[in-house]
This record gives structure tokens, sequence and C-alpha cells, in this order.
């Protein structure tokens, strides 16, 4: 993968009732959650998934899609644009 990370903006779903805009940047070694000003102003803090801790990537969803990001710990929930696009390149 090359150097430069690429970003994508995304719904990161902490919880069932509890989402968080922002962006995900794909890096070398992770993924990294990174919230809007807003939500960091109410207490979010970034996510750091690191691709060694990733079991699996799917995209699913029917009228709107979700990619999951599952690890040991959790499975992790974002919705926006391009997720397939994410997914090949995690994959």
């Amino acid at each position: 993968m090359d150097s430069a990370p690429r970003q994508f903006s995304v719904t990161y779903y902490v919880g069932i009732m509890l989402a968080q805009g922002g962006i995900l940047k794909i890096l070398d070694d992770q993924l990294l959650f990174v919230p809007r000003n807003i939500e960091k102003a109410m207490g979010a803090s970034d996510v750091e998934i690191p691709f060694d801790a990733i079991k699996m990537v799917e995209v699913s969803g029917a009228i709107t899609e979700s990619l999951i990001v599952r690890t040991l710990e959790k499975p992790h929930r974002f919705v926006g644009s391009d997720l397939q696009t994410i997914a090949q390149v995690i994959n």
C-alpha cells in the first residue's frame, strides 16, 4: 500500500443508539477513525484498529450498507459512501 493515507467520510456506530461522524483513514498498519470536532468536544476519541487485529471485513445491508470490521474484541460498524472500496483496500 502507498504511504499516503486514504480518507473516507463515514459514521462510526459506537453502540446501538450512539453514532459519531468523522473520517476513516487507512494507514499502512491500521485503520484510524477520527471523530469530528463537535463529537470530540462531547468526549469522543479516536479509534485505532490495527490490521493484525482484524479477523473479517464485510459489507452488508440492502437499503443502508454497513462496513463491519470484526476484531476479537468487538465488531466495528461504519456507514457511508465507498464502503466496497474501503473493504477492498483493507483486504
